[in-house]
């Protein structure tokens, strides 16, 4: 194709299964561990590797000298900063967990030969962090030539109109992608957290703007369109599991909505929801009456609130939707909706329709109408990611909204399950490649190199009628 993303036809349909652990050639031991974790245990061992990683990033902006075998915070923010040039150098990026390896090494010995540093080995020295600190480039004009999204029309006004979204997971393993973003940003790409500045940007283009999420600003990015531009980011981020099981995401899901309406560039990594939409916090719980369930375990009595799915299964034992229906009926068991935080693009799942989880996400989402009905008022042109698992689920019901047809509206979307640790670095990544200016192509590649676990996992919708370059 001209674009260099598979075009997905909008009417398009496919059941989707797990996919199982893939055998990833050049994948680094680590990599993979986490992977199986996520396929096999579950985002709840994948959580807890996390969670014993994860700490405050440091106040200071020295760096220590690192060299392979280092690990911890430094690490990670070298491992952005890494990610940050091996996207315009359309390189694999690396898996960001802190642990300096043999890729590692790797890129920094890559990099260093890309920007002429000397010696190119792979120590990290205070050279070497100036280097990483250095606005990186295209190494290929390739990037610009071909389809791609309207710049002209993003950035007519100076401002490119930016909402990144990271979804809400059970397992809090979304949290730390969040942080990450955050640090992406600020650390990486020096952008300033000042909601005050973004709103008076967009006031100055003449933009709509809802308050909601973490605003960054970065001025004058770019000057090649005959005047500055600016770039206003607002950073929607999942609700905290220590908020409950309430209505908590429902805040973040309006931000949400209001940048998928407002902004030029909406991006989101999350669960899909079986197809339903980008989700915010949990969509329901249940109640167990213990005293009314047949043979309950030993030790459990009177009332109890679960919130997850999972833990509701591994506590009663119920696995099919049919066995849930017949111990509701009988009084032993609730389901309580509360679809708050999910922004709803189909009410009824369209993947992995006869698991549980779609029965009970069914459930939740009824009397809930497509939020883009009455979410998306502006006429403006829009460019929309979505990675997550099987995100093409929404292209069919976003195209029938009339302000979301292809001439104003372009998409990427994912085909296969996706790699949940590389939510992030892909959002990060794919913004560079806009303010770049980059091509579909080009953008589809940073995507694959986000996403190494898999090979095509990303389709485009809409750039097939846009200009060529």
């Amino acid at each position: 194709m001209a674009t260099g993303l598979r075009t997905l036809e909008p009417d398009e349909r496919e059941e989707h299964a797990h996919a199982p652990a893939p055998a990833v050639s050049g994948a680094a031991p680590h990599q993979l561990a986490i992977l199986a974790l996520q396929q096999g245990a579950g985002n709840a061992a994948v959580a807890r590797a996390m969670l014993q990683r994860q700490g405050t990033p440091p106040a200071t902006t020295s760096h220590p000298d690192l060299q392979r075998g280092a690990d911890g915070d430094d690490v990670e923010l070298l491992q952005m900063k890494l990610n940050w040039h091996l996207g315009f150098m359309r390189r694999t990026l690396l898996d960001v967990d802190g642990d300096f390896g043999g890729k590692t090494e790797r890129a920094v010995i890559a990099v260093k030969r890309a920007r002429h540093v000397s010696p190119a080995n792979g120590t990290v020295d205070a050279a070497a962090w100036t280097m990483l600190e250095q606005q990186p480039t295209s190494s290929s004009d390739a990037a610009q030539h071909g389809r791609g999204p309207e710049y002209g029309r993003m950035l007519d006004d100076g401002l490119l109109d930016v909402t990144l979204a990271i979804g809400f997971d059970e397992d809090r393993v979304l949290v730390h992608e969040a942080q990450e973003v955050r640090r992406g940003l600020a650390e990486v790409r020096s952008f300033t957290e000042d909601e005050a500045a973004a709103e008076q940007l967009r006031t100055d283009a003449g933009r709509p703007h809802t308050p909601g999420g973490r605003n960054y600003v970065k001025r004058d990015y770019n000057t090649s369109h005959g005047q500055p531009v600016h770039a206003a980011v607002r950073l929607v981020e999942p609700s905290d599991e220590s908020q409950g099981t309430g209505q908590s995401g429902a805040a973040s899901r309006d931000a949400a909505l209001a940048g998928m309406n407002e902004s030029d560039l909406f991006s989101y990594g999350g669960h899909a929801r079986y197809g339903t939409g980008p989700d915010f916090d949990r969509n329901y719980h249940f109640v167990v009456h213990w005293d009314a369930f047949p043979n309950p375990p030993r030790g459990r009595s009177g009332d109890e609130e679960i919130p997850g799915m999972d833990a509701f299964v591994e506590a009663t034992g119920i696995r099919t939707a049919a066995r849930f229906e017949q111990l509701e009926a009988e009084g032993a068991v609730e389901f309580v909706p509360h679809p708050g935080g999910n922004v709803t693009i189909n009410v009824d799942p369209q993947s992995h329709v006869r698991e549980l989880g779609a029965y009970f996400m069914r459930r939740a989402n009824a009397g809930q109408t497509n939020a883009l009905d009455t979410g998306i008022t502006e006429s403006r042109y829009r460019l929309w990611m979505f990675n997550g698992c099987s995100t093409r689920d929404y292209v069919r019901s976003v195209r029938r909204n009339p302000l979301l047809g292809s001439r104003d509206l372009d998409m990427v979307v994912t085909d296969p399950a996706t790699y949940l640790t590389s939510y992030a670095e892909g959002i990060l990544s794919f913004l560079d490649g806009v303010m770049a200016t980059e091509s579909a192509s080009a953008l589809d590649q940073r995507m694959e190199d986000a996403t190494p676990f898999e090979s095509a996992t990303h389709s485009g919708s809409g750039f097939e009628d846009n200009p060529r370059r």
